[in-house]
């Protein structure tokens, strides 16, 4: 993508948040920012840790994504979400304050039956107040953080919305990460290269705090933590994606993903994660995913999922139907809950519609 286009975006994003919090960028120039000059990623690459917990400003996009499904004292749903975004910027400013070219975009949202709580944060690397903290083994923006120890990346998370809500919590690991793909190397859409490198937390177990309205509720669930980054996640031929992250069990978890494609239909890739043991790919040709829609609704209101290999038949609907994050940049972000084979909860994720 043309640095001109980027840095536009960049711009507006970066003056929309400082007018307006409901001002937002159609999803399809969202998905431009996922298509910019830096590293290309390859196959041949060893994902280390902890090393590969940090930066990798060298590539054109990065994300560290954390996703809760928890319960309060009284046993009703929590979920939430913590993102960061790292975008690489050929625009450097003369202000030297402001001379980094690394762009940062966080998200924080928690939600339940009856209400959603958002804030979205900007920051530049230049500024010093987001980034990777490699002696504290911490990534931040502002008072946001995600932190870990060691190869355990993250065991700790918190954000504060705004002055009566927020939330900090405690992640225990009972697994190793997972590498998705080819041992890290993600292929975005058959017969291309669109890529990235994805890795994921999905066994963890998460208490804490949630605090809404100033009401602290004392929290226990499931959390899922994916890493990922590129240079060249999308292209003019695909404007959007969607996503699944399925908690099928305490030692069983499902990742499912596809392009969106307006001459294509869906090409759905994911990975079967079994507690401590080799995780599974999957293809179009060993799963199907059938969305049910309604012509006054913008987003399916249910999916149908089958992995007959592994007798896995799924009924899956959202929480609650409207779960957009409505930002500078807004999507589709949200808990789903199941049955069928299996019974559990996770996430989904759409932008392009």
């Amino acid at each position: 993508m043309k640095y001109s286009i980027l840095t536009f975006i960049i711009f507006f994003v970066l003056t929309s948040a400082a007018c307006s919090d409901k001002k937002q960028i159609q999803t399809s120039q969202f998905s431009k920012l996922l298509s910019v000059d830096g590293a290309k990623v390859t196959p041949e690459k060893t994902l280390t840790f902890p090393r590969d917990h940090a930066e990798h400003p060298n590539y054109g996009i990065e994300w560290w994504y954390f996703t809760a499904n928890l319960q309060a004292e009284d046993a009703s749903p929590i979920w939430l979400q913590w993102t960061l975004f790292r975008i690489k910027s050929q625009s450097v400013t003369k202000d030297h304050s402001w001379s980094g070219n690394q762009i940062y975009m966080a998200h924080a949202v928690v939600n339940t039956d009856q209400e959603t709580f958002q804030k979205e944060k900007f920051a530049r690397n230049g500024v010093g107040n987001a980034g990777f903290a490699q002696g504290d083994n911490k990534l931040f923006i502002d008072d946001w953080y995600l932190a870990g120890s060691g190869a355990d990346f993250p065991t700790s998370v918190g954000a504060s919305i705004d002055t009566e809500s927020g939330f900090n919590l405690k992640l225990r690991h009972s697994a190793k990460q997972v590498l998705h793909g080819n041992n890290g190397y993600s292929q975005k859409a058959p017969g291309t290269e669109l890529a990235s490198y994805y890795y994921s937390h999905p066994f963890l177990q998460v208490t804490g705090q949630v605090t809404l309205g100033g009401i602290e509720h004392n929290v226990t669930g499931k959390g899922w933590f994916d890493h990922e980054w590129s240079s060249e996640f999308l292209s003019d031929d695909y404007y959007g994606w969607k996503w699944f992250s399925l908690h099928l069990s305490e030692d069983t978890k499902l990742m499912l993903f596809t392009l969106k494609n307006s001459e294509l239909d869906d090409n759905w890739v994911g990975t079967l994660m079994h507690r401590n043991q080799p995780p599974i790919v999957l293809d179009v040709n060993s799963l199907a995913v059938q969305a049910h829609t309604k012509p006054s609704q913008r987003y399916p209101t249910a999916w149908d999922i089958s992995i007959v290999e592994h007798s896995i038949n799924l009924h899956v609907i959202p929480r609650k139907q409207d779960q957009t994050n409505y930002f500078s940049v807004s999507y589709y972000e949200g808990a789903v809950a199941f049955t069928g084979s299996h019974r559990g909860d996770g996430f989904v994720e759409m932008t392009g519609f």
